[in-house]
């Protein structure tokens, strides 16, 4: 709610400053069309200061279209913010709802997470965690980030495919044995997965493809759980569910 009034004030103070520089600029404009033709008799102050006065009016003129069009370019960043902040929401609230669903049938304690990892060219590509969902804790965002190829998360985005693993080792019985076994059946390297905070067991990745072009993915929706065994319950729901956000997803512009 505090974000969404903050971006409101920011857009609202955006398209004010837009009006007042236009407004601005404006009146400049006409002042200097005025003294332009305005004729002074020879030898006034006026007269002799003509050209600088000319100068300096037309110098406010540009200030002022400089301010409108930096005003302007304000507002279409306050608009953008505005647009992202509600769309990462959206994927929050599409977090939580996945998870729902998965969470039926699952053992007690199985805590899992459902996370949507994004695209980021700067500067090489790597997915990252935009939304995330844990019940009973807080937003956190993945402490890895994943190359095309790396991880279930990876993989799913190079191949358009889900792609699943289960039944991994418990990582308190043998640290080694679960980083050995998880960076070969996930093709991660193992001192990348020693950065995770969270040691799971089961993993679920889906693509995300564009809703405009199947061809290529705009993102993965990943789940991960400490219990060993594969996510059953749900996922038919799961699939659905994917389909619907590419919605959210165009190559070619919306």
């Amino acid at each position: 709610m505090t974000s969404n009034w903050l971006h409101f004030k920011a857009l609202l103070l955006a398209r004010t400053s837009t009006l007042v520089g236009k407004l601005l600029a404006a009146s400049f404009l006409v002042i200097l069309t005025i003294m332009s033709v305005l004729e002074a008799k020879p030898g006034q102050w006026f007269d002799k200061h003509r050209t600088i006065m000319l100068c300096l009016c037309g110098l406010f003129g540009l200030l002022c279209q400089g301010y409108a069009i930096t005003a302007e370019h304000f507002a279409h960043f306050a608009h953008t913010d505005a647009k992202t902040d509600a769309r990462l929401e959206f994927l929050r609230t599409f977090c939580q709802l996945v998870h729902s669903a998965l969470a039926e049938g699952r053992l007690a304690g199985s805590t899992f997470r459902v996370t949507v990892f994004e695209p980021l060219r700067e500067p090489s590509l790597l997915l990252v965690s935009v939304a995330r969902y844990v019940h009973g804790e807080g937003a956190e965002e993945s402490s890895i980030d994943f190359a095309p190829g790396e991880g279930t998360v990876g993989m799913a985005f190079s191949d358009l495919g889900p792609v699943s693993r289960s039944n991994l080792p418990k990582y308190e019985d043998d640290p080694e044995l679960y980083f050995e076994t998880v960076a070969k059946e996930c093709n991660i390297s193992k001192n990348k997965l020693k950065d995770s905070k969270r040691h799971a067991r089961c993993f679920l990745s889906y693509p995300i493809l564009y809703s405009d072009y199947s061809g290529k993915a705009a993102a993965v929706l990943s789940v991960d759980s400490i219990a060993p065994e594969p996510f059953t319950e749900g996922v038919r729901k799961l699939r659905s569910a994917v389909d619907l956000v590419s919605a959210l997803y165009h190559k070619h512009g919306a």
